[in-house]
Order: structure tokens, then C-alpha cells, then sequence
């Protein structure tokens, strides 16, 4: 039941992130939609680069489930499609639009785009990393990169609301 019930809420979450800001036209409620997106890619460095979905369902399946070990495998996605390929279609799909989304969302509030060019690098090349180099998490290259990821996220996030968060509504 919990299974289906977080598969579910994974289902619609991403769709909703990509269409949100079309319908909310705030600018406080924008820079939570920024902080938000830093919040997620945070809470993945402390998760070997998995979505933080994902790992609770692989939890709530086996309790011994390490962190990192499978991240292209989705159990609580497999209710609504039949293959492993329709799921990474899915999500490849809603991130793309849900990073327009943000790249709207930010030119909107009227951020400097300079703002956000290191925690973007560092965005890619960890992903990149996580992607690409999925068996060599306990390197020492993965725990720096995943480190410096962390204080980098967590730095544009404390940045924001210090610099943006005095927007009057």
C-alpha cells in the first residue's frame, strides 16, 4: 500500500513542478519554486545521487537497501508503466521541462543569471558523474565531488533567501 501510495505521489509530483509556476505568478512563492529545486538536489548528495523518492520506496521494499545501489531502478513506477525504458522516458521527459520550468521560474524574479552558474556546473558535473561512474561511489573523487555538490546547494539556497527573500508580496 505505502508503495503505491509514494508512486502515486512521484507520478504526479514531477508533472506538477513543470506546471506550477504557469498558474502561481508570485514572487515569493517563486523563490521558494528555486530554493525547492537546491532542497532536492541537496537532499541527493546525502543519498549517493539517488532521487529521494525512489530510496524510500527501495526502504519501504527492503530495509537493507544501500543508498546509491540501484538509482535507475524505480519500483514504485512500475504500477503505471510496463518497462524499465517507459520509466526512464517519463522522467527524462519531466526533467527537461521541469528545468525550463525553473530556468522560466528565474528569469522571472529577476536573479542574476551569474547566480546560478556554479551551483549549475557543479550540478552537472556531479549528475554526470553519478550517471556515468554509477559503480565507483566509495572513490574518494565521488565523496569530494558529492561534498563540494552538498556545500554548493546548500550555500545557493542560504544565498537566495538572504539576497531574495525580502520580496514584498
Amino acid at each position: 500500500m505505502w508503495l503505491k501510495a509514494v508512486g502515486l505521489f512521484h507520478l504526479l509530483h514531477a508533472p506538477a513542478l513543470v506546471v506550477f509556476p504557469y498558474y502561481v505568478n508570485n514572487q515569493l512563492v517563486d523563490i521558494i519554486y528555486i530554493n525547492y529545486f537546491f532542497l532536492i538536489m541537496f537532499s541527493y548528495t546525502f543519498i549517493n545521487g539517488e532521487c529521494p523518492i525512489s530510496y524510500w520506496s527501495k526502504k519501504i521494499i527492503d530495509s537493507d537497501y544501500f543508498a546509491g545501489t540501484d538509482i535507475e531502478y524505480y519500483p514504485e513506477m512500475r504500477m503505471f508503466f510496463n518497462t524499465d525504458k517507459d520509466i526512464h522516458d517519463y522522467f527524462t521527459t519531466t526533467t527537461i521541462a521541469y528545468l525550463f520550468a525553473l530556468m522560466y521560474v528565474i528569469n522571472r524574479t529577476n536573479i542574476p543569471g551569474y547566480t546560478f552558474v556554479i551551483p549549475c556546473i557543479t550540478l552537472s558535473y556531479y549528475f554526470l558523474f553519478v550517471k556515468v561512474y554509477n559503480t565507483e561511489k566509495e572513490t574518494r573523487h565521488f565523496i569530494i565531488c558529492q561534498e563540494i555538490t552538498k556545500y554548493v546547494t546548500f550555500l545557493t539556497n542560504v544565498f537566495i533567501i538572504y539576497n531574495y527573500s525580502k520580496i514584498k508580496i
